[in-house]
């Protein structure tokens, strides 16, 4: 298998198409050369270390408009890299958007064609809501109950947006103390070991009885 001479430029940085600065090493390498062996080739010239580092391999092609640089992937780019033309096709894309349709008025269309009605498919509509037996919505008119208004006695509004001025309710006067609606005294505490009025049997001063004979 046959070998080529392979220029590693590393330690710089891209301007446009051209590499400037850094250090540049020659060497041989098969024909036959995969991605992950251009990988390692280049990990061990740069002093790369995998972990830390992002590896990005890039290419000079030389093109019919000048000098382009490609991404190297995998190893169909290393294959295109490693052919034997110097010189590369190159196919450019369209800086606007072509419309190669003309204007509707420009169309060449037959006077048999134009003279075809076209007519819509053939339509069934789905199965929806019925029209006589369902429940009519809220925007549906049927029987209305009319509103009354507490305060003014008409119709077609309520209290809370009538429009009439309320009437004033005179002032009732405040209920005594003798009246019906005041509440009873409360009756105080009796004591049931002393019959005494004032306090109950736990705050009684006699002393308990303590239970049991000798």
């Amino acid at each position: 298998m046959g070998a080529k001479k392979l220029v590693i430029h590393h330690g710089g940085s891209w301007v446009a198409n051209c590499y400037e600065g850094g250090m540049t090493k020659w060497v041989y390498v098969p024909i036959g050369l995969t991605y992950d062996d251009l990988v390692k080739l280049v990990q061990d010239v740069a002093k790369v270390d995998a972990h830390r580092s992002t590896l990005e391999l890039c290419s000079l092609a030389f093109t019919t408009t000048g000098t382009v640089r490609p991404r190297i992937e995998n190893d169909n780019d290393v294959s295109c890299m490693m052919d034997e033309d110097k010189l590369l096709p190159e196919v450019d894309r369209f800086e606007e958007g072509s419309n190669t349709l003309c204007a509707e008025c420009e169309w060449n269309i037959p006077q048999d064609v134009q003279s075809k009605v076209v007519h819509p498919p053939p339509f069934r509509a789905q199965a929806g809501r019925p029209k006589k037996k369902r429940f009519k919505s809220a925007g549906e008119h049927g029987n209305v109950k009319t509103r009354n208004c507490t305060i003014c006695k008409k119709s077609g509004h309520n209290r809370q947006n009538c429009k009439n001025p309320q009437p004033c309710q005179a002032p009732q006067p405040c209920p005594s103390a003798t009246s019906g609606t005041s509440k009873r005294p409360r009756r105080p505490y009796r004591c049931r070991k002393c019959g005494e009025e004032g306090h109950n049997s736990q705050k009684c001063p006699l002393p308990s009885e303590v239970g049991g004979t000798t």
